[in-house]
């Protein structure tokens, strides 16, 4: 009796051990559960801006597509513009070359508009200044020797009487032979010379020979390809009536 109650007491004792396990078992479980739930509900609640990101992520690569083509498109148009830029330029160039030619044959000392050869030293300030220095000499060849002497200067590359002041490029005043011709056939001389350099360092540097151009007398300033036209047109009307007379 005494044995089966021992054997009672132990049974007992490891049933409640085993109980203890199963609960704590139990627990764990129930609180793997609880990790599981938890963490399924969190991506549960991530999947609406997950999706919402993959919406917004396809609209910006379609947004990206099309500004591309958009962009391919602009390209080739800007190069068909710029292609069709330098057609024009030649053209319009070609224009200006042909007025050039035509007005040199029509213009005379009364012409408003007109062909000046930019960078050509004027000769009437050199006839001015030698009618008076030489009132009894042979004229004609002294003004047309000293203006073409310095029209010669002019065009020597090697001469370069300017400076650079605040960036710009001006007359050296203090040059040698620029001082000497002002000293000697005085203030339009001189300006005639400077106003040679200065149009030749603006229209053909390297090369320092005249270039023609299309020049509006009246206004003193290079004229337009349109004024141009207009000017020959109304000359060509003028003469056309003259004719009918």
């Amino acid at each position: 009796m005494e044995k089966l109650q021992l054997e009672n007491a132990k049974l007992k004792h490891e049933m409640e051990h085993q109980n203890r396990v199963f609960q704590q078992q139990a627990e764990e479980l129930d609180q793997e559960w609880r990790t599981f739930m938890a963490e399924k509900k969190k991506l549960t609640d991530q999947n609406p801006m997950m999706s919402e990101l993959k919406d917004q992520c396809i609209a910006l690569r379609k947004e990206l597509e099309e500004k591309t083509d958009d962009l391919q498109h602009m390209q080739s148009i800007n190069e068909a513009l710029i292609v069709k830029e330098q057609m024009s330029n030649r053209e319009l160039q070609n224009a200006r070359k042909e007025l050039i030619s035509g007005l040199y044959d029509m213009q005379n000392s009364r012409s408003l508009l007109g062909v000046k050869k930019m960078g050509e030293v004027d000769m009437k300030p050199f006839h001015d200044a030698c009618s008076k220095k030489f009132p009894n000499r042979d004229l004609p060849i002294i003004y047309t020797t000293m203006c073409s002497t310095w029209q010669h200067r002019v065009k020597d590359s090697s001469w370069h009487p300017f400076k650079i002041i605040n960036g710009s490029l001006q007359i050296d005043e203090d040059d040698g032979e620029l001082k000497e011709l002002r000293n000697d056939l005085g203030e339009a001389a001189y300006k005639a010379v400077t106003k040679a350099l200065l149009e030749l360092e603006e229209y053909n540097p390297s090369g320092r020979y005249e270039v023609p151009e299309l020049w509006n007398y009246k206004e003193g300033k290079k004229a337009s390809l349109v004024e141009t036209i207009e000017y020959v047109i109304k000359q060509w009307k003028t003469q056309k009536g003259k004719r009918k007379r």
